[in-house]
């Protein structure tokens, strides 16, 4: 069976993912779309980076909140670690989108390669939140 510890580890390493995927799109991906002065600039693609990046450090808040009420007796934050799962896996599908964008992109192509790290990191920690969910079932509720 799954300890205290471990089941921690678990949502602290997802947590962390997401964090590098907050870092990777604020301090590479958002400041090179805004520079970007190519015949295919859209104004909006910088703001679509930005809505995704909040909507990770939400889903941070969240996760954070809920390694906070984790051993209580009600059980609230096991919906939320589905929710939070399937909420990184399609910000993954939606940042594949736009990694296939830049990836034809000329001027800055190393911004594919983030995204789809990003992508990646999205995807790890969403199956980190599924499995910290069905592990959640295992533990007992401290009183």
């Amino acid at each position: 069976m799954i300890n205290k510890t471990n089941w921690l580890r678990i949502v602290y390493t997802a947590i962390i993912l997401i964090m590098l995927v907050i870092l990777i799109l604020t301090l590479l991906v958002i400041p090179n779309v805004y520079r970007d002065t190519s015949h295919e600039f859209k104004p909006e693609a910088g703001t679509a980076f930005l809505v995704v990046t909040l909507i990770h450090l939400l889903l941070v808040i969240g996760l954070v909140t809920t390694i906070k009420f984790c051993f209580r007796k009600d059980d609230l934050e096991n919906g939320f670690l589905v929710t939070v799962g399937v909420m990184l896996i399609l910000l993954g599908l939606m940042l594949l989108d736009a990694a296939f964008a830049f990836l034809g992109h000329p001027g800055i192509p190393y911004m594919a390669i983030a995204i789809f790290i990003c992508i990646g990191f999205d995807f790890i920690a969403g199956i980190l939140s599924f499995v910290a969910r069905y592990f959640r079932g295992h533990l007992q509720p401290v009183e």
